[in-house]
């Protein structure tokens, strides 16, 4: 099925420019080296000049290293679920991250830079999440001795079993929401999230010692829910923190 997603992915990006990427740099750099001339904007249009004749080689040359980068990852299922898409508008997705502040991510060939991150989720998932953690809070509030877990711990609990997020990738100190108008639409790669062990081969053994316990190996987060992962994200004004009633904490309300 990778060999596939690859072929997808060239063939959504021979096939149209995306509006709500134009203004994001590493899409701008793909779009200047392919002989696009600017504004960017004309070539949306119904009437628009043709694309150059480079770009569909360069749509074959970023979408197979792009495929390769997201592979390599292994952390998509190889199934019937695997594929590029193109999500369109009006859409929320929502990512974790470790907090609220930024953190530089490696650089690479699609954005030059950026801390927004690669990895997204569906406000299904996220809704789902809430309403478990809400009906858990009822039921903590009439029996104290049943759980101690607060909303917000249930909510990071959770998304880390769904989303299959080892503890040393991601604190889940904050979410942050991409919002997609009617008009937005980008393209993606797209599959079910294979299962992780609580902590990942790579995790550092003197900062997470608990890594050691045979327990740590196992595969106890189940993944299995959709994860969409954006080759470019659109530009920053897209982009918000999200927080329940009473912000990611102890006093969260859902």
């Amino acid at each position: 099925m990778w060999e596939d997603v690859g072929q997808q992915l060239a063939s959504i990006l021979k096939a149209q420019l995306f509006p709500c990427l134009l203004e994001t740099r590493a899409y701008k750099i793909l779009l200047q080296k392919a002989g696009f001339k600017e504004p960017f904007e004309q070539y949306t249009k119904d009437r628009r000049p043709p694309f150059p004749d480079a770009y569909k080689g360069y749509c074959d040359t970023y979408a197979a290293l792009i495929k390769s980068q997201v592979q390599q990852q292994n952390c998509l299922v190889d199934d019937r679920n695997l594929r590029a898409d193109v999500i369109k508008g009006p859409v929320n997705l929502y990512r974790v991250v470790n907090s609220r502040g930024a953190i530089p991510e490696r650089t690479d060939l699609r954005r030059g830079t950026a801390d927004i991150g690669d990895w997204w989720f569906n406000e299904d998932l996220l809704e789902n999440c809430r309403e478990r953690c809400r009906t858990l809070e009822e039921e903590r509030k009439r029996d104290r001795l049943l759980t101690d877990m607060t909303p917000d711990r249930c909510l990071r609990t959770l998304l880390r079993r769904n989303l299959a997020i080892s503890i040393n990738w991601n604190a889940i100190g904050a979410i942050r929401q991409l919002k997609l108008s009617g008009t937005d639409s980008i393209p993606v790669i797209t599959g079910v999230g294979i299962g992780m062990a609580a902590y990942s081969a790579d995790a550092d053994r003197k900062k997470y010692k608990s890594k050691t316990l045979p327990v740590a190996k196992q595969k106890l987060l189940g993944g299995g829910e959709r994860q969409i992962w954006i080759p470019w994200t659109p530009e920053r004004r897209h982009i918000q923190l999200w927080t329940p009633r009473g912000g990611l904490g102890p006093n969260a309300e859902f």
